[in-house]
Parts: structure tokens; sequence; C-alpha cells
């Protein structure tokens, strides 16, 4: 079975503070917390629009930290998603719709011209 969440969009605005295109977003910590607390794996996947179609990738499970607290452990793995979110927007950036603005940081429009 799979549960799936989208876990790029922090709509709580009580997210986990990332690294994120080199900018300061919040995203939501309740994956990392579920998977902690269930010991299910924690799955990153894409949607990538190809001319033969829509494919999907799923990524390895993210491992939860062997060491550190419970929100250490729930930071380290979120920042592991923001990453690899990061690499597969940078391979098919037309593929990624930001609805809202996820970087809380003032200058990082300055910062991307």
């Amino acid at each position: 079975k799979l549960v799936a969440l989208v876990a790029d969009r922090d709509l709580s605005r009580s997210g986990i503070t990332v690294n994120f295109f080199d900018g300061v977003a919040r995203m939501p910590g309740g994956p990392a917390a579920l998977a902690i607390q269930t010991g299910a794996p924690l799955i990153t996947a894409y949607v990538a629009y190809q001319p033969i179609g829509i494919t999907i990738t799923f990524e390895a499970p993210i491992a939860v930290p062997i060491s550190g607290t419970k929100e250490e452990q729930i930071l380290a793995m979120t920042q592991k998603c923001a990453d690899r979110f990061a690499a597969n927007i940078s391979k098919f950036p037309e593929d990624w719709h930001m609805l809202q603005r996820i970087w809380v940081d003032g200058d990082f429009m300055e910062r991307s011209e």
C-alpha cells in the first residue's frame, strides 16, 4: 500500500526550515514524522511530462538517521526531501508549478536576478 503526500508545500505555516535552491524555505515535516513514527519508508516521487506521456519516478527510501533527537531526524529527512525535489526540478523545471510562495527569506528574488 502507498500513501501519497504533497511534501513540497507547507500549508500550515509551521513547517521545517530547509535550504531550497539556496534560499530559506519551509516544507512540511509530517511525511518524515510519519515515517519515523510508523516505520514506513519515506519515498520521494516525481511526475514528468515526456513525449511518450507522463512518467512517475520513485526514488530509494530516505533513511531515518540513527542518531539525534526526533526533531533533528525530522529536519534531516525533510532537508533530504528538499534536496531531491531541487535536483528533479532542475532536470524538469517546466513540470513544477509553484502555486504559493515557499521561500521565507525576503531577499530570495534579488539573489535570483
